[in-house]
């Protein structure tokens, strides 16, 4: 059970299944109702992220329901594990955005009637050493506005990220990951785009309270106008558990 101060109480029901195939592989099955209310930024926000573009909040969004269904097989051996599952989401009252007008560069966000999205995942991981780990997934999704029979706007069809992260075991060391993450197929205002960034970042931990990140998108400063790519982008921010 949720509680939301604009929906009171929401149960969300799920279900999940482990089978152990085998010393190194399982099985796992999961289905679950999902709820989602529309955050703060989403409901109020009024920003421009670059000169031109100006995204702004819409108040009177609702919540998102949906029904998922995702099954896979685990496997692990030694320093070296994959995963490979299946999803499929069926979502009422989807929170996206869109363009108002045509070719102003502001959009607010709406709400999808029906929409669904499923595909497949895959994932491989290595441990190069105690400190230095490797991943690379794959990414197949097909996402459509149900209501509209169209394909949803903002995702991309085949998505595929190889990363290398460090990490100490000292709770007052640093962590740090360079990925880079290729997108095919990104689907908006009715065009398919392909582009590849390169990503890094840094933390610093002071214990379990306090975690600085600092970091740069898009490193070798890609530009993909129609889609407001605008070249690097430096971000930061603080974490603070109590």
């Amino acid at each position: 059970f949720d509680r939301e101060s604009s929906y009171g109480f929401i149960g969300i029901p799920a279900a999940g299944l482990v089978y152990q195939v085998n010393d190194h592989m399982k099985w796992k099955v999961n289905y679950g109702k999902g709820f989602r209310a529309p955050s703060l930024s989403e409901r109020y926000i009024h920003m421009k992220y670059s000169s031109r573009m100006q995204i702004d909040g819409n108040p009177d969004l609702n919540a998102e329901t949906s029904h998922n269904l995702d099954t896979g097989l685990e496997w692990q051996t030694g320093k070296t594990g994959w995963k490979l599952s299946w999803f499929d989401q069926k979502v009422k009252n989807l929170i996206d955005y869109e363009e108002i007008g045509r070719n102003s560069g502001r959009y607010i966000y709406v709400n999808r009637s029906r929409a669904g999205i499923k595909g497949i995942e895959g994932e491989i991981t290595h441990t190069l050493s105690p400190h230095w780990n490797i991943k690379g997934t794959y990414t197949y999704l097909d996402g459509r506005d149900v209501s509209e029979n169209d394909r949803l706007s903002n995702r991309s069809r085949h998505t595929v990220s190889l990363g290398l992260s460090y990490e100490e075991e000292n709770p007052y060391g640093y962590t740090g990951m360079l990925w880079s993450t290729f997108k095919k197929d990104f689907y908006f205002e009715d065009k398919n785009y392909t582009w590849n960034e390169i990503n890094v970042s840094l933390q610093k931990h002071w214990g379990k309270e306090y975690t600085l990140t600092l970091g740069l998108y898009n490193l070798l400063g890609r530009r993909v106008n129609a889609l407001y790519v605008d070249g690097r982008a430096w971000f930061t921010g603080l974490e603070i558990h109590w």
